[in-house]
């Protein structure tokens, strides 16, 4: 709460001292003036209730009568209030079904193999898809152009986008063999079902939606924009020891296209375990996402120079999907993007609600060049790709109702050093492009006194450059869009304001979960992510 007792006047035009108090909290509260001798003074309301404040100001030879306020702190309401849970469905398609709410918010329920379940959302959903597929895709392109410094006036934008459109598609079709096959099936089915209700979605709409943002900073390493935060608590940090993963949106809607489509989707698998995700129909990926075994993953985007060009492995849509649903507990779904193939660099947060126990993993490429043998590997990927997508025809139909490979894709081995890491160990190793900052990692004290020094010699600089962690506590993590682990952050020694941006959300984050920590429930949790808006 500001303070502010500039309107004081003394009739001599004397200069003035200021004396503010806390002259009653509510019961529990540790809240305390700060610089109450200013003229301009502050607290931090850390408690509901009825907050007391007192002010007198002085000529140095009198004193004023006490000015007072009194202020009424509520949490828990929201700008964005819970939804309610009262979905009424609207559409059918087999046991799948589209739901919508007294507020008009939607829920899409899924079930089936994969391919009947892409092949119900696009019968469910075809236009939404269709939006997401071409206006989505071609107006988000075009809203992060200028934040990389590409400002060009519509028509060059739109000639451009035409050029960029068939690119995007062929290089995400040349990838399509990195895609597990469960997914890729849900995709086609997804496209059948858009073009037998009249809209042209093909499955390559569909896969460069889903692995789009990994072909850009493929491609252009300043398209990691500054999107997105996210954190994690348990045990003392929340009231009754529970767990809050928490994670906003802040990337563009592609013309309002992402916040209108929107909506929770829930996947009732054959295999691995049921998961409901925030997306937008045509999403197989997900930003977002929670099983029913606990497990939640949400990635935000970072820029690294351990970039591997055009050939973008499996996507980090892709991966958040296949976490989760292959993920029954943290160390499964580390395991699973760590021994994955990737091109980029992403953040990831895992929690797991039954361990109270939550991790940011800190990627860069998984390698400089694509798995197996190297450049065979890279050649035949493309070209394959290539001829699929010019030549389809050439490639033996499949029976796509089949439900895909009995047990889907098996959580990948975890190795000693991984759980270590996970543990609190000492290390923090780096596999495969991959290092586990857990609720347990504290900034090395070198570091802290090295950036100290630096700050009071007047180089604030270094602190940017290797941002700190800046809290110790065992059971919170939380993460924006630069790297806190010194060994991922100068792979990019950023001094762009989109750095310092981060940096400031991350602080102002990490502040509201400081002064809630101990009393933090489901409503305050959402009301700290929330911290952005308006």
């Amino acid at each position: 709460m500001e303070l502010d007792g500039t309107g004081s006047r003394d009739p001599e035009g004397e200069p003035l001292t200021y004396r503010w108090a806390l002259v009653s909290k509510p019961q529990g509260s540790a809240a305390e003036i700060g610089d109450p001798t200013s003229p301009t003074a502050w607290f931090t309301a850390d408690a509901e209730g009825i907050y007391r404040v007192r002010l007198v100001v002085s000529d140095g030879t009198n004193y004023s009568r006490p000015a007072g306020a009194r202020i009424n702190v509520l949490y828990g309401r929201l700008s964005n209030p819970v939804s309610s849970d009262d979905y009424r469905p609207v559409a059918r398609w087999g046991n799948s079904y589209l739901a919508v709410n007294g507020a008009g918010k939607k829920l899409l329920y899924l079930e089936g193999n994969a391919y009947q379940r892409g092949y119900a959302e696009g019968r469910l959903c075809a236009r939404s898809v269709y939006r997401m597929t071409h206006d989505f895709v071609f107006n988000i392109v075009g809203e992060m152009l200028p934040t990389v410094g590409i400002d060009l006036d519509p028509q060059t934008l739109q000639d451009l986008l035409r050029f960029l459109w068939p690119l995007l598609q062929l290089i995400a079709t040349a990838n399509v063999d990195a895609v597990p096959r469960e997914f890729v099936d849900e995709m086609r089915g997804m496209a059948d079902a858009c073009r037998e209700q009249g809209f042209d979605v093909s499955f390559q709409d569909v896969l460069t939606l889903n692995l789009g943002f990994d072909v850009l900073e493929s491609v252009f390493v300043g398209f990691a924009a500054i999107f997105c935060n996210e954190f994690a608590v348990a045990g003392d940090a929340t009231r009754g020891r529970g767990v809050f993963h928490g994670r906003d949106f802040m990337f563009p809607t592609g013309g309002g296209v992402f916040s209108d489509e929107a909506l929770l989707m829930v996947h009732r698998t054959e295999s691995g375990y049921p998961l409901i995700a925030s997306a937008a129909p045509g999403f197989v990926g997900v930003p977002t996402a929670l099983n029913s075994r606990g497990v939640s993953c949400g990635m935000d985007m970072v820029a690294s120079v351990l970039s591997r060009p055009i050939i973008t492995g499996e996507g980090s849509l892709l991966l958040c999907r296949k976490a989760v649903q292959f993920g029954g507990t943290l160390e499964e779904a580390v395991a699973l993007i760590r021994d994955s193939d990737r091109a980029v660099p992403w953040l990831y947060l895992i929690a797991d609600g039954k361990t109270g126990r939550a991790a940011v993993l800190e990627t860069t490429a998984s390698s400089l060049a694509p798995p197996e043998d190297r450049f065979q590997a890279y050649l035949s990927r493309f070209l394959a790709g290539l001829l699929q997508a010019l030549f389809p025809w050439l490639y033996a139909s499949e029976n796509p109702t089949r439900a895909t490979g009995g047990q889907g894709t098996p959580p990948a081995p975890y190795s000693t050093d991984l759980l270590a890491a996970l543990g609190g160990g000492s290390g923090v190793p780096d596999q495969s492009g991959v290092m586990v900052r857990d609720m347990t990692y504290t900034d090395p004290p070198g570091l802290v006194e090295l950036i100290r020094r630096a700050e009071e010699n007047g180089n604030p600089a270094l602190g940017q450059i290797l941002p700190l962690q800046d809290e110790s506590y065992p059971d919170l993590v939380a993460m924006t869009n630069h790297y806190i682990l010194p060994w991922k952050a100068i792979t990019y020694p950023s001094l762009r304001d989109e750095k310092g941006d981060s940096i400031w959300r991350y602080q102002t984050m990490l502040q509201l979960l400081r002064e809630g920590y101990g009393r933090i429930n489901r409503l305050r949790a959402m009301w700290i992510i929330d911290f952005l808006n308006p």
